[in-house]
């Protein structure tokens, strides 16, 4: 098994050893040019320009409860990396500065849902059909 993994390995390799030079010796009709850049732009699938409280008021638009508003930004984001979070007695709202960092959060919460660099957490004590109900709200509101 390991010798025919080694040999699939050279055959890959050489293959494309072989492809490089090939390409590489080819030459382009078309002019092309290339100007060097100093800086990299990054693309960060944010949501913009709604906020939280724009979020909240579209998912009571689709007829669906948000009670007990209170802003939980100081208590939460200093640990969760969040620039923003809103709570309600139903779930908490809470908005990260890149979508990769709301990713990360999402993956160690049990009951949450992402979308971009939103994340819903929700009560243990929420069925999974009202999660369902209140998660496809929010990806209703965002889009």
């Amino acid at each position: 098994m390991i010798r025919s993994f080694r040999t699939a390995t050279a055959v890959v390799a050489v293959l494309g050893a072989g492809l490089l030079g090939v390409t590489a010796c080819t030459e382009d009709s078309s002019t092309t040019t290339v100007t060097p850049t100093t800086s990299q732009t990054l693309i960060d699938n944010s949501i913009e320009p709604g906020t939280l409280d724009q979020i909240a008021a579209a998912v009571t638009g689709q007829n669906l409860a948000l009670t007990g508003r209170r802003d939980a930004t100081d208590e939460l984001c200093g640990s969760a990396g969040c620039s923003a979070a809103v709570a309600f007695d139903q779930l908490t709202l809470l908005k990260f500065p890149s979508t990769g960092r709301a990713q990360i959060y999402a993956g160690k919460q049990e009951q949450s849902y992402q979308v971009l660099d939103l994340v819903i957490v929700f009560p243990d004590t929420m069925s999974a059909e009202e999660r369902t109900k209140y998660s496809e709200a929010i990806r209703i509101a965002v889009r």
